[in-house]
């Protein structure tokens, strides 16, 4: 355990938060299978719990949870990465681990096309939301800036408010940082413009802190992001209650339909 700790460590200096969130999520999933489905315990931790016997038994465990396979597949490369991190720790103790691993074959993936929300069907969610409520206010504006500006759900989440900028004629740009780091710039529409500054004036006042996000954890406060699987949670339940007014919106709908209409 003490070696996920430390490789943890080393990841948050070159990898992004997110991303050591993620081998954090799957390394707790892997105890929790060795626990539960192998019945051993912290006392009774070994190497040999990583054979590859054993990650492929994971692999359905995980299935069995309702995982996806893309998302069994990405948790795989998670745990591959902690054990060619122990590879170079020691190669003639461990090294054995990643090579069984790396022969693991990923579950098959049935590619199925993403697809948009009519114009109908995001004025029709958009009606939905009661915006007299906090949660609702911050759906309101987050799903209007998915919807105008083509952002993925985890750039538009992880906007803090130093990324915003207003220049001299009022105009409000948003920089986002998207996959693999690449930065580029957002430019808003008068409408979205003025939405996002009553928002921010609403839940941030007059002198926001550079550091908080834009749209923040109502629990855990300004300086943690909402989770993208709350949001999505919220984005379904809309879609149920919007669906019976307009039957264009998707009963599956899902922020990212919001950036393949865009």
């Amino acid at each position: 355990f003490n070696f996920m700790a430390a490789w943890l460590e080393q990841a948050a200096l070159s990898r992004r938060p997110h991303t050591v969130e993620a081998y954090k999520n799957a390394m707790d999933l892997y105890v929790r299978f060795l626990d539960e489905s192998l019945h051993t315990g912290a006392k009774d931790f070994t190497w040999k719990c990583f054979s590859r016997q054993n990650i492929e038994k994971w692999m359905k465990w995980l299935t069995g949870r309702g995982n996806k396979p893309q998302t069994v597949n990405l948790r795989l490369s998670h745990l591959r990465e902690f054990l060619r991190y122990m590879e170079g720790r020691s190669a003639s103790e461990y090294g054995h681990l990643y090579h069984e691993a790396a022969l693991i074959r990923r579950m098959k993936v049935q590619h199925t096309e993403v697809r948009g929300v009519s114009d109908a069907a995001v004025e029709a969610v958009q009606k939905a939301i009661d915006t007299t409520t906090d949660a609702g206010a911050r759906d309101f504006v987050l799903l209007l800036f998915l919807n105008e500006t083509g952002a993925r759900l985890n750039e538009a989440l992880s906007i803090k408010m130093k990324d915003i900028h207003t220049d001299s004629k009022g105009k409000v740009t948003v920089t986002v940082t998207g996959k693999g780091g690449y930065i580029r710039t957002l430019y808003l529409t008068p409408v979205l413009t003025r939405k996002l500054k009553e928002y921010i004036l609403r839940f941030h006042g007059e002198s926001p802190d550079a550091e908080a996000y834009l749209f923040f954890s109502r629990i855990k406060g300004k300086h943690t992001k909402v989770t993208a699987r709350a949001i999505q949670k919220r984005v379904k339940l809309l879609a149920l209650t919007a669906h019976k007014d307009c039957e264009e919106v998707p009963l599956d709908l899902h922020p990212h339909n919001y950036r393949h209409a865009y």
